[in-house]
């Protein structure tokens, strides 16, 4: 709504924050509720990871086609002549989503329970350390089980080439549609998106008793490397439609990538770290993206180094050892 930089930049950083809680603290609650409290089997956990991807999809697509109408049902003005607050326009859809968070905040606290995993014991045996349980001491804890165990290191290196890649594609995919000529349908192409995310994350569904998870992420990053080596050559010497048909490539890699990493990482990240771990496998994810916008590289090079990171992420993979989703996350005790 607002004109200004600053404003523009407080909401960023919020989102920022925003961002890590939705990728750590939703799948950490629904591994706790479902792994300790509820005893559900690996197999259980697997069907609802694909479903909760499948549906974050599904969800997609309706916000590209309700964003694309909302930003063109009233242009962008400011309330009064020379003001710098705006309405309509690419507000709209913001202002939309609002009510949408609104919505899973007021179900998430009615029908959602605290499963703080064996709080007491965890505040016994720091009593007893004469420890203090504050945000330091779980970093330390999450950054010493990370450089101890050689599996939550390359998955963690893993993670943050594939989704530094997924957000320097976010940055990078509407001036190599645009390139200068005109105006995108930009909803309409992020609900095609979407609906390859969708495809992906089914595809995850249906191949899971079949596949084994590790083979379905080097499947995964063998296939985004290629989308990206598409795209890149198609941005050069053309066409713009295969382009276009490297992003909705990656973006089925993407719907597969998320079911399929949180199956591993279920398996592989210690439960009472698992928020902090989580967190921490992102810093270097956002060092990627930063180093990107930073160094304001051509489209062209952005689409080489995605390439380049998702075929080093291919290749780490080779390294974790076979039927690693089957595991049991180690104790804390074990790990530190």
């Amino acid at each position: 709504h607002f004109g200004s930089y600053s404003v523009l930049l407080l909401g960023r950083l919020l989102g920022g924050v925003a961002t890590s809680l939705l990728f750590s603290g939703f799948e950490a609650w629904l591994v706790a509720e479902g792994s300790v409290r509820k005893q559900l089997s690996a197999e259980a956990i697997s069907h609802i990871f694909a479903m909760m991807w499948w549906g974050s999809s599904v969800i997609g697509i309706l916000a590209g086609i309700a964003g694309d109408a909302l930003a063109s049902a009233v242009p962008l003005t400011p309330v009064t002549t020379g003001a710098s607050f705006f309405i309509g326009g690419y507000i709209n859809p913001f202002d939309f989503a609002i009510g949408v968070v609104a919505i899973g905040l007021t179900i998430i606290s009615l029908k959602w329970n605290e499963n703080l995993v064996e709080l007491k014991e965890n505040q016994s045996s720091l009593q007893e350390g004469q420890e203090s349980a504050g945000p330091m001491m779980y970093i330390n804890k999450g950054v010493m089980c990370i450089a101890g165990r050689r599996e939550l290191l390359i998955l963690m290196a893993m993670a943050s080439c594939f989704e530094g890649s997924m957000y320097a594609f976010v940055f990078s995919w509407t001036p190599a549609l645009q390139n200068g000529h005109f105006t995108l349908p930009v909803g309409m192409i992020f609900a095609t998106f979407m609906m390859a995310y969708m495809c992906g994350s089914a595809t995850f569904e249906l191949l899971r008793n079949f596949v084994s998870i590790l083979r379905l992420m080097q499947i995964t990053m063998l296939l985004g490397a290629a989308s990206f080596a598409t795209a890149a050559v198609a941005q050069v010497y053309g066409p713009s439609q295969a382009v276009f048909l490297g992003f909705v490539i990656f973006e089925y890699c993407v719907g597969l990538y998320f079911p399929t990493v949180s199956v591993l990482k279920c398996a592989v990240v210690p439960e009472r770290l698992r928020s902090t771990i989580y967190n921490l496998f992102r810093v270097p994810t956002n060092a990627i993206i930063i180093s990107v916008l930073l160094t304001k590289l051509s489209t062209v090079t952005v689409f080489v180094l995605c390439f380049t990171l998702l075929m080093f992420a291919g290749t780490s993979t080779l390294q974790l050892p076979s039927g690693i989703s089957e595991k049991e996350p180690p104790s804390e005790s074990t790990v530190i």
